[in-house]
């Protein structure tokens, strides 16, 4: 997972960073029996530290810079297949019509 917005917030989240373990105890504790199997048979993965989805709560819950960027519509989330596409493809499309 990475994140890009038009202005530096932070370095990155990888996967198995792990300060999200707070924020999947909270997504179990609305699950029964706190199942981390809830989701397997939709996704075939148990809820765990390394989903993005889990990091950008994460992000949104503890980075002021990230929350901030996210009310103003400057910050997006992505993985390192689309920030490659931004960088080669949508990003020189906004500076071409910004010109």
């Amino acid at each position: 997972m990475f994140l890009i917005v038009l202005s530096h917030l932070l370095i990155s989240t990888v996967w198995l960073d792990v300060r999200t373990t707070s924020t999947v105890d909270k997504v179990l504790a609305d699950v029964r029996d706190h199942n981390q199997d809830c989701l397997k048979s939709l996704c075939g993965l148990p809820v765990s530290t390394y989903f993005s989805a889990v990091k950008i709560r994460w992000l949104m819950d503890n980075v002021p810079a990230v929350r901030s960027a996210i009310e103003e519509k400057r910050c997006y989330f992505g993985t390192v297949d689309t920030w490659l596409l931004w960088v080669r493809y949508v990003r020189r499309l906004i500076e071409k019509f910004q010109d």
